[in-house]
């Protein structure tokens, strides 16, 4: 997973990396959820939601972002969180992940939603 910075040139920063057939640890069988690891495969982040806005607060500890707003102003709030105190959640499929006790849901991976706090260097 990278974050990448809008620009001429672009550039991006290294986030995460997860799975693999050859990673250490599906290659001893381990897995974040126990009893799952099936064999090693692919991971993939499927996807990243910025949740920042929804958890500001202002000076005096009440959210700023309106129960059921439909303004718009969740976008606005994201804008103006600095890349360094954004809560993002990110959704990580563990293709290695489908045994145990996932068999009977036929699933083709398991999953896990994790929460994504950046500490992008400045340059």
């Amino acid at each position: 997973k990278f974050l990448a910075r809008v620009g001429t040139p672009m550039k991006y920063d290294f986030v995460a990396m997860s799975g693999g057939e050859e990673n250490s640890r599906q290659l001893a069988g381990v897995s974040a959820v126990e009893g799952v690891m099936k064999s090693p495969s692919a991971h993939e982040f499927s996807g990243a939601t910025d949740i920042s806005a929804l958890l500001a607060k202002d000076a005096s500890g009440n959210f700023r972002l309106a129960v059921g707003d439909a303004t718009g102003a969740q976008r606005t709030l994201d804008a103006q969180i600095p890349i360094n105190e954004k809560s993002i959640v990110v959704s990580l499929q563990a293709h290695s992940n489908w045994g145990g006790w996932t068999e009977s849901f036929n699933p083709d991976a398991a999953g896990q939603i994790l929460l994504y706090k950046p500490a992008v260097p400045a340059n």
